[in-house]
């Protein structure tokens, strides 16, 4: 039987024995293939439209709104007001004043239903000046004990993000409590993200917390003057003001 030979390596050379070729189907350069290529889990948003609307009895007036080119502001009242049945019925789009009054557009290739996560989806179109979100309920928080809805900490974070736009939140009237429809938002230039983003969160949790106690005393001054301190503008209306919103968005 031969003896093994005794060999002495350097701290490199020992490195470079261990080395071994890559699989040729490694993470880097393996692309899965897709299962059920040409299966869509995403209603469009006409197939979308017949499954929110199933809970009205007259649905014509509100289909008719949603085919509008522009809608006006008595339109997007009643589109916060009644679309939130089966399915909350979640819309976005851009703005624009002309002649002293505010016209709305659906940006209708950004609204979907996911199947696999039954969340309605409504990507922002930031390319115009104003955006819009529409939110007939805010699903993060217990609407199952009749917990009001107000605006999102993403509705929020979303003007520090674009300083140089403006956005409008509408929210689900609600008459008990009393809490605001309409949240108008927008950031100055030149905004510190980094600490607006944390008042925010702030808020957000403050609010949150009265509101699955019961306790609906929320100080919206308090909060405007809040963030009015790190450069976001906010203001909130508990009416379908037209004055208001241009006097806020001009």
């Amino acid at each position: 039987m031969k003896k093994l030979k005794h060999i002495e390596l350097t701290h490199q050379e020992w490195l470079d024995a261990l080395r071994c070729p890559t699989p040729v189907r490694n993470k880097k350069k393996y692309r899965r293939k897709k299962k059920h290529k040409n299966k869509n889990y995403n209603f469009g948003y006409n197939e979308l439209l017949k499954y929110i609307t199933i809970h009205l009895k007259d649905d014509s007036k509100i289909k008719k709104i949603l085919d509008k080119k522009y809608l006006d502001l008595n339109d997007m009242k009643i589109l916060n007001n009644k679309c939130s049945g089966i399915v909350n019925l979640e819309l976005s789009g851009n703005a624009k004043i002309k002649d002293n009054k505010i016209c709305f557009n659906i940006s209708k290739k950004n609204t979907f239903l996911d199947l696999k996560t039954k969340i309605p989806n409504a990507i922002a179109d930031i390319s115009r000046d104003i955006v819009w979100h529409l939110h007939p309920w805010n699903i993060s928080l217990d609407y199952k004990k009749n917990v009001p809805n107000f605006f999102s900490y993403e509705d929020l974070r979303i003007a520090v993000n674009f300083p140089t736009k403006k956005f409008i939140i509408f929210n689900m009237r609600c008459n008990n409590p009393v809490i605001p429809c309409v949240y108008l938002v927008k950031a100055k230039k030149g905004i510190k993200k980094n600490i607006a983003k944390s008042v925010i969160a702030d808020i957000y949790d403050d609010i949150y917390e009265k509101l699955i106690s019961g306790n609906y005393d929320i100080d919206f001054e308090n909060i405007k003057t809040r963030l009015d301190s790190v450069g976001v503008y906010f203001n909130y209306l508990y009416r379908y003001e037209e004055k208001s919103f241009i006097k806020f968005l001009k």
